[in-house]
């Protein structure tokens, strides 16, 4: 008999060692000596479940239907997400945006037409009719920014409201806008409030960090946004918070999270930066950025603020379930539908328009067809020979396509980085628990 392949050690301290099986998801505690002895002998009820819950095999061969069973359960694509670009003009220039290059682009009308909303909402319709769907179904919009064309935000969502009571679309769809928040008034916050709709709001948390978030005439937009955020926390709106993590940040990450702590959003995103193509590769920046993930997760948790990015991978840890991949695009569970009715995978590819081969106006349009979905939805670090012996590979989902295909060529390659992260996030939650069954 012999550890299975699947199966990673963890030194918790001199004496313990964990037993983390990447397929599992499940973790074990041991003596050092004991479990020497467990598996020497052969014998004993700990050597019994150990081998019934596939931590030892006799040859690898016997770890083959474990792992056939996890592809087994990969799924075609169904339609988790929609992003809608109402507008991909921006009235920012923030120069850490990965798609700068779409919105500051000099051509005159960026803003989704009434024809094309008309467009997208059918598609939506014949997507989701009569079709089985175990994933909430999100509708986001999106930009640019997606409040320079309120007008058809507010088209849409008021005519899917009607269709509902119609029942001609589903009632459990949930609306959400990601926005710089500039725009946000009294009238379009209390309209998000009536609709049930979740504003996203891109914000940089403290002062130091905001230097590289700026509108088109170089101006700073910290106070800007620490005013729209005042008042939705006026009126009562729900809304959640989305930070790129800066070297600003990483530098005052205590301030940071006290900042957090401060404004006490239901939830907040804390988005690693996207490099450039062709960009050197810092591995400081990635073990900075999951040290300060860790540690703002374990400050926040104690005030019931949702950290996302962390809680992906805390989600498959705590309920031993297989994560295939880390967003709705590498699933091909997303549309994203640009202002003038073209259809893609990820947002991240605007820039080139690389995977926008469909249309809202194509009527045989189809995710399950989709010749991109049907790619996408392969997207998983259990089909990737280079992850199989990794210890994160039923947690990971793979990390960023787009930040793949950026540094290693291909969107099936290794985004190192995520790599980084997720593995110290992983060691982290072992020891965490181990911490836990001690108290």
């Amino acid at each position: 008999m012999k550890i299975s392949k699947y199966v990673h050690k963890f030194n918790i301290n001199e004496t313990v060692v964990a037993l983390y099986h990447s397929l599992t998801i499940e973790c074990v505690f041991f003596n050092i000596n004991e479990l020497n002895n467990i598996l020497y002998n052969g014998e004993g009820d700990d050597y019994i479940y150990l081998k019934e819950h596939y931590f030892i095999v006799e040859q690898d061969s016997d770890d083959l239907p474990i792992y056939h069973k996890a592809l087994a359960l990969i799924e075609k694509p169904t339609l988790a997400n929609t992003y809608i670009l109402t507008s991909e003009n921006c009235n920012f220039a923030c120069t850490y945006c990965f798609l700068s290059k779409l919105t500051q682009k000099q051509y005159c009308n960026k803003n989704m037409s009434i024809e094309v909303a008309d467009a997208t909402i059918k598609l939506l319709q014949r997507e989701y009719k009569n079709k089985p769907n175990k994933y909430e179904k999100y509708i986001s919009f999106f930009g640019g920014e997606p409040l320079l064309n309120f007008q058809i935000i507010k088209y849409i969502v008021d005519k899917i409201s009607l269709l509902v009571q119609k029942k001609e679309f589903p009632n459990d769809v949930k609306f959400g806008m990601v926005t710089n928040a500039s725009l946000l008034t009294e009238d379009i916050i209390k309209y998000c409030i009536s609709k049930d709709i979740e504003i996203g709001i891109s914000f940089d948390i403290i002062e130091e960090a905001s230097s590289k978030r700026i509108t088109k005439n170089g101006k700073n937009t910290f106070n800007i946004v620490k005013e729209k955020i005042s008042l939705c926390q006026k009126l009562g709106a729900e809304f959640s918070i989305s930070t790129t993590v800066t070297n600003e940040i990483l530098s005052n990450y205590v301030k940071v999270v006290d900042k957090i702590i401060q404004l006490n959003p239901p939830s907040i995103s804390l988005n690693m930066l996207i490099p450039d193509k062709g960009a050197d590769f810092d591995h400081s920046y990635y073990n900075e950025y999951a040290d300060f993930l860790i540690y703002a997760y374990s400050r926040l948790r104690e005030f019931g603020i949702y950290e996302d990015r962390i809680m992906r991978k805390i989600k498959a840890f705590a309920n031993q379930s297989l994560y295939y991949n880390d967003c709705c695009a590498t699933g091909g569970n997303q549309f994203v539908i640009t202002h003038n009715g073209k259809i893609g995978i990820c947002h991240a590819f605007l820039n080139t328009e690389e995977f926008f081969n469909a249309s809202v106006f194509d009527e045989d349009m189809s995710l399950s067809t989709n010749r991109d979905s049907l790619l996408w939805s392969q997207i998983t670090p259990l089909k990737k020979t280079q992850c199989l012996e990794c210890e994160c590979l039923g947690i990971c989902g793979g990390g960023c396509a787009y930040v793949a295909n950026n540094t290693n060529g291909s969107i099936d390659a290794t985004d190192e980085g995520f790599c980084i992260v997720t593995k110290k996030i992983l060691r982290w939650m072992i020891n965490d628990l181990y911490k836990t069954m001690q108290i």
